[in-house]
């Protein structure tokens, strides 16, 4: 058994003909789960599915990591709901960077993470948040992409760590794990030890510097890319028995 976990936004998205031949392709690989792993929220990644005319996929990963829906029925796994809720306290987090300057609060807030627009002084501001959420013991993980939206989530979610729970659940080895990303906040998952490839159409974020060698750069974008990284690392031949 194999595990695609793919971004979605100009990831999966982005060209319609290409992800109609990824979905060709896949359909001739019944031994292949899917993973849509994106920093939406489940409503909103409802709302692409439905605009982009997306395939169920087996399982949903929302809001950076924070969440896991399983199914058709998309139940919400609470094992991982309790993993994560470990030194976590998100009002904590709220007043600790309420009078960090630059740093703006998002209208939409959820229970593991809480977001803040940062358009200036990353460099400066980052650090200052880890160092006030140290200081009152607050288990944490920032994800900062596309020069502006910044995520506060706990220490132990993400969205590497939440496709590695699946991958567990699933009893699949990390060289049968596919991930596909195109910006900053997939840096998690691009670099947690799977086959991972970032799409041609990727943010200038994504650099070598920011992940690990045996990244595959595509040249393809969008949905096109994931195809020329299966086609590189040969994913889709017979998987190795556990």
């Amino acid at each position: 058994m194999k595990l695609l976990a793919t971004d979605l936004d100009n990831t999966l998205t982005g060209d319609r003909a290409a992800y109609h031949r990824l979905v060709v392709l896949l359909s001739a690989h019944h031994d292949v789960s899917i993973a849509y792993v994106t920093g939406r929220d489940k409503i909103q990644t409802f709302e692409i599915m439905d605009a982009e005319c997306l395939c169920e996929p087996d399982y949903t990963l929302c809001n950076v990591g924070t969440e896991i829906y399983v199914g058709p029925d998309y139940r919400r796994d609470d094992a991982w709901t309790r993993h994560i809720d470990h030194h976590w306290d998100r009002f904590a987090v709220q007043e600790a960077l309420a009078t960090i300057p630059y740093l703006f609060q998002q209208s939409r807030q959820f229970e593991f993470k809480q977001s803040y627009h940062l358009f200036h002084k990353a460099d400066i501001v980052i650090p200052e948040i880890h160092e006030r959420l140290d200081e009152i013991g607050v288990a944490h993980k920032v994800i900062y992409s596309s020069g502006t939206d910044l995520d506060v989530i706990p220490a132990k979610a993400g969205k590497g760590e939440a496709v590695d729970y699946v991958r567990k659940r699933l009893r699949i080895r990390r060289k049968n794990v596919l991930a596909a990303g195109d910006s900053g906040n997939d840096v998690g998952l691009l670099s947690a030890g799977f086959l991972a490839v970032v799409v041609g159409n990727h943010k200038a974020e994504l650099n070598a510097d920011a992940l690990p060698e045996d990244v595959y750069w595509a040249r393809e974008s969008y949905a096109g890319g994931i195809i020329e990284g299966t086609q590189h690392f040969g994913f889709l031949k017979p998987a190795d028995v556990v």
